[in-house]
Formats: structure tokens, sequence, C-alpha cells
């Protein structure tokens, strides 16, 4: 894999990621656009640097908090 396209990638999906946080494209779209950003950027479908559900900060289990009582 070359670094480049890495980094490339990223860099669009954050672009991609601050719209649709801000509520400038819809969730459809930014998977679209992630997808279509992944295939131009030769980033395959399974691989670690692919954004997907397991880096989801809010899903993370070492992120979530649990009380003891």
């Amino acid at each position: 894999m070359n670094m480049d396209h890495l980094n490339r990638y990223i860099n669009g999906v954050k672009v991609i990621e601050s719209m649709f946080l801000k509520g400038i494209i819809t969730e459809e779209d930014f998977i679209k656009a992630e997808s279509n950003l992944a295939r131009k950027h030769c980033i395959k479908p399974n691989s670690i640097f692919k954004l997907n559900d397991l880096i989801n900060e809010a899903k993370r289990v070492i992120n979530s908090s649990t009380k003891k009582e």
C-alpha cells in the first residue's frame, strides 16, 4: 500500500466527516463518499485503515464508563 494514497484517503474522509457532523450531507451521502474515496485511493474493503464501526469511538468498550456501586 502506498502511504501517499492512505494519507489522501484519510484527509478526504476527515473532510466528509466534518460535513456530515455539520449536517451538510446525510449519512447515506457520507457512506457513498467514503466508499468512493476508498476505491479512488486503492483502499481495499477489508483493509485495517478503512473507516468502519470498530473505530467509532462512541461504540468502543474501552471508552465506555461504568459505575461501581
